[in-house]
């Protein structure tokens, strides 16, 4: 491998970290706005469901994001600030149905300390400002003006150094927040201020509250007529106003475990919709639209789940298998955590659900051979027939709703129609070559009519377009060389394909199915919108999964799996899971090794750990002398009273070489002998380089950092490996690639690019800054640029793979604009670029 890197994006971010619901892109719109750290996602909410309507990156990680509506204005506005001190005002843009920039900006201070529990951020019910917690004893205020216009920002002391959360107060005449705070002596406060925009300071508040729940963590504000603030702890929910104070039990003894209203996946955010339909954000399982209602289910839940949006997050570890031995790479994931762990088996292609199969040899179509029968669907009964002239046989058929196309031997070509349960000869043809194919596919306005007939040739290997109903040829198109049409859509796949359209592009994804020599669509009362496939030696009806690129299979384990690995001699997986017993007096951990089939993936047997023991790594190994395999199993003891585990067997690793730049790693891998990829907790990347060919012990001893990059993602494992089939003979088919899975459920790949390729790209990436402008402004070449607390640095050695091939999505102006600039035809540009997409 090289120190020349490409990363790329081959599953988005899953992980909902925020989410809010407003009137974003119409005035009677409802929108279900979600954050998914570095994405944001507009959904519309129609009576058909959640229907999406952008998808589109940020150049930051988000820290808030709220939607409000300043005054004068018919809809609301969205705010979004980042980790890094950014933040930007976003607008609805109904005509290129796009976000447009109202304002942007930076509300980074040269001094202060960053809070340890995250930024806040919130905004004036009344839109008079935008308050911002971004360091210890300081508070940020964005006035607006009359108009709606943001004004210059400036701060305010606060008292209060550990800020658990900040909100504003409704119904109050002047912008008045409640902040909930912990003192020195871990007791847990709430103390309100009002905000003086003319003095730019604190005033004391209506009210304060001292001494609350020891677990007192969120704060919801009460809209009037109430007004006030509920304080969420672990044993209480209390109501604070300046008038009243309640306090209630959460567990209390006399509740009964029918008062639960069911169970969702864990939220890390919730939006009421509309009419008792509720988002439920997770970043620990998959995220849920529910629905509220009044009677409870078989069950006893009153939550009835009406779609599960998928999230890999957190990806804490996984390996890379050839499960079907297709020599296509599937990765299998420990994912989410709590009660929502699971495994994720992830390929590239889309799945085929089997609802039924029947075992029959020598499939190789399906057509009557004599005659056409007509049959009615509810009585079972013969409508009508037409037979073939004597001496004649049907090779070949094609069908929809109202027309039938035939031909026989001896380039008969016969099209029928379909009316008032008759089948009605229409046209004949004599073609002056026996026919291969047909297909009469509705194409346009019309699903039951279709007003083209297309017709592949033997002999002369030619593909031909007829009208109907006159059978009149419209144009002819010879193939040549040695292939014979013997389907309308003409490819060479390594197995079942879907081809697909998106953005004016024809795009196609692997189906994991095994050789398929025929299919055709089937709709039933018992198998509606499924297909019917024949394989080698059966015939399978099944439906297909969403079109994307990657196919995912969940798992559920109901505990948090923590490491995995595969043993290919006797196909079975092993991890290290962690389960919490809830149902003990207090919460406890318990570890475990468990055995699983690598096609089932049932469990084989379970090896349970000491108390205090965790399983921390896992691995398959031999040994020279012996011909068994073995997992062997890293554990640590952690004691309750300990920060770091102590209890250790002997032995050490001796040092070869060192970097001597100080990183909390969280991934690392070995490239080649003397390069080695590393992933830190600022969300970095970096390479760095062994000097072997050093005069001294001390050149020899000193790891060169020769790479960095700003991923904006915790990453927890690499992994060598491929998620697609690599053909020798393509271009991308010797570039070796890693593999990589992060927190917030992104699997990534990083190619290391042949020198000459790099620069290249690297010219068009230069070229497409100038070209994609970033949502809210914010800057691509300060988002990739290595940054941690104590430099800032470009981005070197790395690409970004996701901004190369966005390229493929601009219009043809602006490709037209980049090749200009490259003085590269756009078409070798597209060539290029769309080898890479092949690299996942």
């Amino acid at each position: 491998m090289s120190i020349w890197n490409y990363v790329v994006t081959a599953h988005k971010p899953t992980n909902v970290t925020h989410s809010c619901v407003g009137n974003f892109t119409g005035p009677q719109e409802v929108n279900l706005i979600i954050a998914k750290c570095t994405r944001i996602e507009i959904h519309l909410l129609s009576p058909q469901g959640l229907q999406p309507m952008l998808d589109v990156p940020i150049y930051g990680r988000i820290a808030t994001l709220e939607l409000f509506r300043p005054h004068g204005e018919s809809q609301d506005l969205l705010f979004i600030a980042t980790e890094r001190y950014k933040f930007c005002v976003l607008q609805w843009d109904a005509e290129t149905a796009e976000v447009i920039t109202r304002a942007m900006g930076d509300v980074s201070d040269r001094i202060g300390r960053p809070t340890d529990n995250g930024q806040i951020g919130i905004i004036d019910p009344d839109c008079r400002l935008i308050g911002l917690h971004l360091y210890d004893g300081l508070f940020k205020v964005i006035p607006f003006d009359n108009k709606g216009q943001l004004k210059e920002a400036f701060n305010i002391r606060l008292e209060e150094l550990q800020v658990l959360d900040i909100k504003f107060l409704y119904g109050c005449p002047k912008p008045t927040i409640v902040v909930l705070y912990q003192d020195n002596k871990d007791a847990r406060h709430v103390k309100t201020y009002e905000v003086a925009l003319k003095d730019k300071d604190f005033i004391e508040g209506p009210w304060s509250q001292n001494n609350l729940d020891n677990g007192a963590e969120l704060l919801i504000p009460v809209p009037p007529p109430l007004c006030g603030v509920l304080i969420i702890g672990e044993e209480t929910i209390v109501y604070c106003s300046a008038s009243a104070f309640k306090a209630i039990p959460i567990r209390p003894s006399n509740w009964t475990q029918d008062r639960a209203l069911g169970e969702t996946s864990v939220a890390s955010s919730i939006s009421y919709l509309d009419n008792a339909v509720v988002f439920v954000g997770s970043s620990y399982g998959d995220s849920q639209l529910i629905k509220l209602n009044l009677q409870p289910d078989a069950q006893g839940s009153y939550l009835e789940v009406l779609e599960r949006y998928v999230n890999l997050g957190p990806i804490v570890d996984f390996c890379v298998v050839d499960l079907e031995r297709q020599g296509q790479g599937q990765v299998v994931t420990c994912s989410g955590a709590y009660k929502d762990g699971s495994l994720r088996i992830v390929r590239n292609g889309i799945g085929i659900n089997e609802q039924a199969s029947v075992e029959l040899q020598g499939i190789k179509g399906m057509v009557t051979s004599n005659g056409v029968r007509l049959v009615s669907s509810t009585t079972r009964e013969l409508l009508n027939e037409w037979f073939a002239p004597a001496g004649y046989s049907i090779n070949v058929a094609t069908a929809n709703a109202t027309q039938v196309l035939l031909a026989t031997g001896g380039g008969h070509l016969v099209y029928l129609e379909i009316g008032n349960g008759v089948l009605t000869e229409v046209k004949h043809a004599q073609l002056e070559y026996d026919i291969s194919c047909l297909d009469i596919n509705p194409i346009g306005d019309n699903p039951n009519y279709s007003q083209l007939a297309a017709v592949g040739m033997w002999t002369d290997i030619s593909v031909r377009i007829y009208s109907l109903p006159d059978l009149t040829l419209i144009t002819k198109e010879h193939l040549g060389g040695e292939i014979i049409p013997r389907s309308v859509l003409l490819c060479s796949f390594e197995g079942p394909t879907v081809i697909y359209s998106s953005n004016k592009k024809l795009l196609y994804s692997n189906v994991n199915l095994k050789e398929v020599s025929h299919m055709c669509p089937f709709n039933s009362a018992a198998f509606p919108d499924s297909l019917a496939i024949a394989k080698e030696g059966e015939l399978t009806i099944g439906t297909i999964d969403d079109i994307q690129k990657l196919h995912i299979r969940s798992i559920p384990l109901g505990e948090h799996a923590r490491r995995i690995c595969h043993q290919e001699q006797t196909r079975t997986f092993a991890i290290c899971s962690l389960k919490y017993n809830q149902s003990s007096a207090e919460d406890c951990e318990m570890h475990f090794i468990r055995l699983l089939d690598d096609q089932t993936f049932e469990f084989i047997s379970t090896y349970p750990l000491d108390q205090f023991e965790c399983g921390c790594s896992i691995l398959s190994c031999s040994f020279s002398d012996d011909n068994n395999v073995y997992y062997c199993v890293g554990t640590a003891y952690v004691m309750p009273e300990e920060n770091e585990p102590t209890k250790h067997e002997e032995g050490a690793i001796e040092e070869r070489a060192r970097d001597y730049n100080a990183n909390w790693m969280s991934a690392v891998e070995i490239l080649d002998d003397d390069i080695y990829l590393g992933a830190e907790n600022n969300f970095n990347l970096f390479t760095v380089r062994k000097n072997s060919e050093g005069a001294t012990d001390e050149e020899r001893g000193r790891l060169e950092v020769v790479g960095e990059y700003h991923l904006g993602e915790f990453v927890n494992r690499f992994r060598h490996g491929s998620l697609v089939m690599r053909l020798p003979d393509s271009d991308v088919g010797q570039i070796p690639t890693v593999i990589f899975g992060t927190v917030n459920g992104v699997i990534g790949v990083i190619a290391s690019l042949p020198h000459e390729q790099y620069v290249f790209l690297e010219k068009l990436q230069m070229n497409l800054r100038k070209v994609i402008k970033g949502v809210g402004g914010l800057s691509h070449e300060q988002w990739r640029s290595f940054y941690n607390e104590k430099k800032i640095v470009d981005a070197r050695n790395f690409l970004d793979g996701d901004l190369i091939e966005s390229f493929l999505d601009l219009s043809r102006n602006r490709m037209e604009e980049i090749s200009k600039a490259m003085n590269i035809p756009v078409e070798e540009l597209m060539k290029r670029v769309e080898e890479l997409t092949r690299l996942h």
